[in-house]
């Protein structure tokens, strides 16, 4: 499984006139990504391999959570796009994968909610991904 790229910044805090702040993360979204559909895929009965009729590749185009502070409440926006590409003998189907969420607060949200909000909507599109009949079916047809 091959991974596309994205910062790792996945965390962005906009306050008003205050400068953003990114926080970084200390792995690969991608590669958490990649590590976890592989997972599910071989608790599904995949076979995962570098010699493997379908070669999968993930692309992590958005990967994010926002807080702002427009007026007199904060709101937290998580917004995630991935792209899965399977290919077998010369011929592929590209799956696009959104989730995006909204909360608003009174008090600034701390990292631990952020990181729980993102690991929600991260487990359900992983979920999503995994019980894609069309892409199953796809991977059926090379020994799955």
């Amino acid at each position: 499984m091959e991974l596309g790229t994205l910062g790792s910044q996945i965390i962005k805090i906009k306050i008003k006139k205050e400068p953003v702040v990114l926080l970084p993360n200390n792995v690969s979204p991608a590669s958490v990504l990649a590590d976890r559909l592989g997972k599910g895929l071989t608790a599904q009965g995949a076979q995962i391999s570098a010699q493997g009729d379908t070669h999968l590749t993930l692309i992590v185009d958005q990967l994010q959570s926002e807080i702002t502070k427009p007026g007199l409440v904060y709101k937290s926006r998580v917004s995630l796009k991935i792209k899965l590409k399977a290919e077998r003998n010369g011929a592929s189907i590209t799956k696009e994968y959104r989730k995006s969420a909204m909360k608003e607060s009174a008090t600034q949200p701390d990292i631990g909610d952020i990181e729980l909000q993102l690991n929600e909507h991260i487990s359900s599109l992983l979920n999503e991904m995994l019980q894609d009949s069309q892409l199953r079916n796809y991977i059926k047809g090379s020994s799955y």
